[in-house]
């Protein structure tokens, strides 16, 4: 999972990996102005630099930012499926209701 959450005015964008067993495992953080695909391509470039395996398959989550995809597509081209976060899209259609 990739997101970019926001900290006392500064966004931090993280990786989360979760593994077969259900796991949490954070994976790395970079600090950007916003969600833009620079600083995540720079996120994922350093975690296969650190090594970050490809090999097998791998899931990408995100909350539906074109920036972290485009940063995915970059890195990890067309071997790298990216499945839209359940959660940020419940809260995206609900914000469209009349309260």
């Amino acid at each position: 999972m990739i997101d970019g959450i926001e900290f006392a005015q500064i966004c931090v964008i993280v990786a989360l990996g979760i593994t077969r067993q259900g796991k949490k495992v954070i994976l790395g953080l970079r600090r950007g102005d916003t969600e833009n695909a620079e600083v995540c391509k720079d996120l994922l470039q350093a975690l296969i630099d650190h090594g970050l395996k490809d090999d097998h398959p791998l899931l990408f989550v995100l909350d539906g930012s074109k920036a972290l995809k485009k940063a995915v597509g970059k890195v990890f081209g067309q071997r790298a499926p990216v499945q839209r976060c359940i959660r940020h899209k419940e809260c995206n259609e609900l914000s469209y209701l009349a309260s």
